[in-house]
């Protein structure tokens, strides 16, 4: 463990800046960043370089250094690249927790001059004993992306994540809960308050309409029209409670809403708080976000303000799944209503293609995959209804 003092503090134009020794070369380095939230995630990964006495940001040696002093030039870059609106925060976030707990542990005392596909798999290898297989396999995706910068910076001249082997992922049906499971759901929300109101009106939207967490705390009244009963999905709230662009472009969709929806809309904008400070990500377009501001959110805080994931569920869904005895069962939180509607528009007789576009895939195999088993069960009851005709 290397020990190194960090000297924090704010210049004049407004930027962070950390100044430190470099554990390698002795010399005063330092880094900065005029975005709060962007320095502390950089100064956390300066931190955890200086604990393990691997850092340095020299790169000119003959040896090309290790594996690990690249990785802050990686994410530095997907930074710009969020700054661009190229690609999310949250994102990175999730980058950011798997290089601290797996890429630096395991790629640390590997130069780049040798790093190797077999590197990679032995990686691979040692968590999929550990973690689902959806979990190594975003391992995978951030080692893939690393890699990928590598070789487009030069650095590679082949990519040394290509042709790993990842584990299988079973099959396994999506879990929907049953329709005596939804109904003591709604039995039990709560509506003698406003706070009670909006989390009955939320559940009940991610319900009859699909739509994600995300796109739910990010609703605005511009994108709800009470007289034709549609919702305009345009934007998305990330867990740092600020508001983006949609997950993919499929993602920007028209929902309807039925009647019932459409009266309890109603008697919850009366009573919504309003919401003068939304945190907005730089690359949402202000043809979205002029009408957003002006009309306010439909789901803020008591105090108005962007609601948050967690507060979603310890304070909306879990309550609501306590009451009617359903929490040891349930799975998925709030993803489980989204594969509800899903359900049911399938059990109508509606299209694959139909619910893939009222979800927001970005593919019909996604579709296919989440619910293809309710897909066959509902052609199977319309073959037996058929034959029993003959």
């Amino acid at each position: 463990m290397a020990n190194s003092k960090i000297n924090e503090y704010v210049r004049s134009d407004g930027r962070y800046v950390a100044e430190y020794t470099c554990p390698k070369t002795h010399r005063t380095r330092s880094i900065s960043s005029g975005d709060k939230r962007r320095y502390t995630a950089r100064l956390d990964d300066l931190k955890l370089r200086l604990h393990l006495g691997k850092y340095t940001l020299s790169f000119s040696s003959s040896e090309r250094g290790s594996v690990d002093e690249y990785i802050p030039r990686w994410i530095a870059h997907l930074e710009t690249r969020a700054h661009d609106g190229h690609i999310k925060m949250t994102t990175i976030d999730d980058y950011r927790s798997h290089v601290r707990n797996y890429l630096l542990p395991a790629f640390t005392d590997v130069q780049i001059r040798t790093f190797h596909k077999s590197h990679i798999q032995n990686l691979i290898d040692g968590v999929k004993a550990e973690r689902s297989p959806k979990t190594v396999a975003n391992i995978s995706g951030t080692i893939s992306s690393f890699c990928k910068w590598l070789v487009d910076q030069e650095i590679l001249l082949h990519d040394p994540s290509a042709g790993v082997v990842l584990p299988v992922q079973e099959d396994v049906d999506t879990w929907i809960p049953t329709a005596e499971m939804m109904r003591r759901l709604m039995d039990n929300l709560e509506s003698n308050t406003p706070m009670g109101l909006r989390g009955q009106i939320m559940i009940t939207v991610a319900a009859t309409t699909g739509m994600r967490i995300g796109e739910i705390r990010a609703l605005s009244w511009d994108c709800v029209d009470l007289d034709r009963g549609e919702i305009r999905i345009n934007k998305d709230a990330d867990r740092h409670q600020t508001i983006g662009k949609p997950k993919t472009r499929q993602a920007r969709r028209i929902v309807p809403i039925n009647s019932a929806l459409v009266h309890l809309l109603k008697k919850w904008r009366l009573d919504c708080p309003r919401s003068p400070f939304i945190p907005i990500s730089n690359h949402l377009h202000s043809s979205v976000v002029e009408p957003m501001r002006k009309a306010g959110l439909v789901f803020a805080t008591a105090n108005g303000t962007v609601i948050g994931n967690q507060e979603c569920w310890e304070n909306i869904l879990k309550p609501a799944l306590v009451r009617a005895d359903l929490e040891s069962v349930w799975q998925r939180r709030w993803h489980t209503l989204r594969h509800w509607a899903a359900s049911r528009m399938i059990e109508i007789g509606k299209s694959p293609k139909y619910v893939q576009t009222k979800l927001g895939h970005k593919d019909i195999k996604t579709t296919f995959n989440r619910y293809g088993h309710i897909i066959d069960r509902a052609d199977d009851r319309d073959t037996a209804d058929l034959m029993s005709q003959f």
